[in-house]
């Protein structure tokens, strides 16, 4: 049996695709062995894959008003919430008293 393989955090989207094209046979094992003893379901390795990624796994009912309103801008709906995480923490940050430096 494999060990069970953790993504890492990349830093651009280069690296990302090289890391998912070197390791592809391996996932591609994993996902016949799961075919193979009945544990392989819709969506499973993306999920795995997302949730190690980063570590956040949105609420379904969250997921399910991303992509309503991506569909009305027109955009994927990975696109706007990566928009909405981005303007939030512009947000905090612009409210948070700036620290003295050390």
């Amino acid at each position: 049996m494999s060990e069970k393989m953790t993504v890492p955090a990349f830093t651009s989207e280069a690296e990302e695709a090289q890391w998912w094209f070197d390791n592809q046979e391996r996932f591609a094992d994993d996902l016949f062995r799961a075919f193979d003893n009945g544990t392989a379901g819709r969506g499973t390795v993306m999920k795995r894959a997302l949730a190690m990624q980063d570590g956040i796994t949105p609420e379904p009912e969250d997921i399910q008003q991303a992509r309503t309103l991506a569909e009305k801008k027109g955009i994927p709906y990975h696109d706007l919430l990566k928009q909405i995480i981005h303007e939030g923490l512009q947000r905090e940050q612009a409210a948070q008293p700036h620290a003295e430096a050390a």
